[in-house]
């Protein structure tokens, strides 16, 4: 029993330092989290991979190449009409579009000033993706060459790797301009923030939204980690609701399990610094080990489940079986 309780306690102190670490870390668990999608290995890899979106960069990268007029500043200091290249992205300028008008929503005042940073910032990000046109074309080209090979090529071991080293190396290439428009997109929040002119301005003009509905989809398995894995660790704990946090807990660990597993001829195998393991890892005794918990009653043996079942669910229980007692009788 003390030992079951320990365990317990050694979970709990685990689920929920890694629920509390991503609410203190929101930017990097952002990253974190994207990471462990896109590095999904084995059978069920392209199941997590499709909870990424765009994840290749497609849609973000891919649009229509313009040439537009723009003024620029010669070294004489007087404005010079030039043409430049750039690459209109309609999913882009509806997004973009979208914060302007969330801006705008809350400060019309400064309608026209926020237009004209958006028109800005658009046309920016647009030329940045102008002057790598050329590169992401071939990107892009490669990206649609390597998927039909891969559904042809033969499922060797050699040929994985293959495939994993392709497919690794092509979204690093897209990551360069990913994280770039990325960046230029927050750095257009900031341009657009700077128009308040007080220091909580970001606040102010982009407070966090509550509402789950007007959340992303990364936005939502986010939120669930987190607060799943804070609650399974305040459970575990105070031994309160201890059998469905556990098993809340081992099913999250299924997830892990699945996403990273470790048999034989998997690609790519786990660093030489994480050991070495076949079938059963680290993540798997973890999951074991949580549906052990929730086989027992060990929420009673120093928790709350003890008190919560005497005062709460017995009384209950018996209210309902004399209920139904009486209904039989009559």
């Amino acid at each position: 029993m003390v030992l079951l309780v320990a365990l317990r306690l050694g979970l709990g102190v685990h689920f929920l330092y890694e629920g509390v670490w991503k609410i203190n870390h929101p930017v990097a668990f952002a990253a974190e989290t994207e990471g462990f999608l896109t590095g999904a290995r084995g059978p069920l890899a392209g199941v997590f991979y499709a909870m990424v979106p765009d994840i290749d960069g497609r849609q973000r990268l891919a649009g229509k190449p313009e040439k537009v007029a723009v003024e620029k500043e010669t070294t004489a200091g007087k404005l010079k009409k030039v043409e430049i290249e750039v690459v209109k992205n309609e999913a882009r300028t509806h997004q973009w579009q979208a914060i302007r008008d969330q801006f705008v929503a809350r400060h019309p005042d400064l309608k026209e000033k926020a237009e004209e940073v958006c028109a800005q910032q658009l046309l920016e990000a647009e030329a940045y993706l102008g002057e790598n046109g050329d590169d992401i074309q071939t990107y892009l080209t490669a990206l649609d060459r390597f998927e039909e090979s891969k559904k042809s090529s033969p499922s060797t071991a050699f040929q994985t790797k293959r495939n994993w080293d392709t497919m690794r190396s092509l979204r690093s290439e897209a990551k360069v301009w990913l994280a770039d428009l990325d960046a230029r997109r927050d750095a257009y929040k900031d341009k657009l923030a700077q128009l308040l002119g007080s220091e909580s301005a970001a606040d102010a003009a982009f407070p966090p939204c509550w509402n789950p509905l007007a959340w992303s989809q990364m936005e939502l398995i986010r939120f669930a980690i987190t607060w799943g894995l804070t609650a399974i660790g305040v459970c575990l704990l105070l031994g309160l609701c201890t059998r469905p946090a556990a098993i809340g807990g081992g099913l999250f660990m299924l997830f892990v399990v699945m996403s990273q597993p470790s048999y034989p001829g998997v690609i790519p195998p786990d660093p030489p610094q994480l050991g070495h393991a076949l079938l059963v890892n680290k993540d798997f005794i973890e999951m074991l080990a949580l549906f052990l918990i929730a086989s027992t009653a060990v929420g009673h043996w120093g928790g709350l489940d003890y008190f919560l079942d005497r005062f709460i669910v017995q009384p209950f229980l018996s209210k309902t079986v004399c209920r139904c007692k009486k209904e039989a009788s009559t």
